[in-house]
């Protein structure tokens, strides 16, 4: 048995309040039961419509765990979903049923039309099982002028086994619910009366899925074009021993020798107007093509140079 309650409040949130009886069974082990809710679904083709579902809580009058573990954002499709999962792991049902009372807020139910505002929720949610019998109250700020329910997602017209119990006051009953059917309200009422009226919509979540995939590929692209760049250019500063530059071939360096400041092959780095007393080949000095080393520079005098060979 499902029993739930809707109270629209000013600021357009939603309290739900449901008393569910739950057949376990004999013997049955079970540790409680799980709630299952949507809290994202497909809007149009650009959006989805979001629900904030909050400050979820559980009674019962009967002895069994109240503890509640709650998991969001489950994926399934473009759809989200809440599982609200009341028990304890070290304890078990021992009677064939159990009543609970599970509360929650929600926001982003309630929405305005043309002039009147309406409250859209799936009752049972994906996972229910069998309900043998349901029944819902809705309560908004001056009364429900409208209430009417079906056995698929909430907006579809089609209709549903229901008994109305006094439309004007907004309850209704239904029966033999199957398992997984999404036994879906819709309640209107008058337009202005609630301040916060309005669904949450957000960008389709394929979409974005689809924006992040094809920036993780991008990005792996370019990755794969500076690993072997970056892999060139270290092996071109640190792929040979250096001890080995300027000696000929065939000749070794003595034990201990300092590596000589040589520059690679074909590197060239230009003394600049800054730097107008550079000195070659001393350390520091500028870099040049190795094809002139043992070659005087060009501003070098002669009698430099020969003092040089001396």
């Amino acid at each position: 048995m499902l029993a739930v309650a809707f109270t629209v409040n000013p600021d357009g949130s939603v309290l739900v309040r449901e008393r569910i009886v739950w057949r376990f069974g004999s013997n049955s082990s079970r540790h409680g039961l799980e709630r299952w809710l949507v809290t994202r679904g497909p809007y149009d083709d650009q959006r989805d419509l979001v629900f904030d579902i909050t400050d979820p809580r559980v009674t019962s009058p009967d002895p069994v765990s109240t503890t509640v573990m709650v998991q969001r954002d489950l994926k399934d499709g473009r759809s989200r979903l809440m599982r609200v999962r009341v028990g304890d792991g070290t304890r078990t049902i021992g009677e064939p049923t159990a009543s609970y009372e599970l509360s929650y807020t929600v926001r982003g139910a309630v929405r305005t039309l043309a002039g009147f505002d309406e409250l859209d929720w799936n009752v049972t949610g994906p996972r229910l099982p069998r309900v043998l019998a349901a029944s819902v109250t809705v309560d908004a700020p001056g009364g429900v002028t409208h209430l009417f329910c079906s056995p698929a997602a909430a907006g579809s017209g089609s209709g549903c086994p229901t008994t109305v119990q006094n439309q004007a006051g907004g309850a209704l009953s239904a029966s033999a619910i199957t398992a997984g059917s999404p036994f879906s309200i819709t309640a209107t009422f008058g337009s202005g009366r609630v301040a916060g009226a309005g669904p949450i919509l957000v960008e389709n979540a394929d979409l974005v899925d689809q924006r992040i995939d094809r920036t993780l590929i991008a990005v792996g692209a370019i990755g794969a074009l500076l690993v072997p760049l970056i892999g060139w250019w270290y092996y071109r500063q640190h792929g040979h021993d250096r001890r080995f530059d300027g000696l000929p071939a065939g000749v070794l360096p003595a034990a201990g020798e300092t590596p000589p400041e040589v520059v690679d092959p074909g590197l060239i780095r230009r003394c600049g107007p800054s730097r107008p007393r550079c000195r070659w080949p001393r350390p520091g000095s500028c870099w040049r093509d190795v094809r002139w080393l043992g070659t005087p520079p060009r501003h070098w005098s002669a009698s430099q140079s020969t003092a040089r060979s001396a």
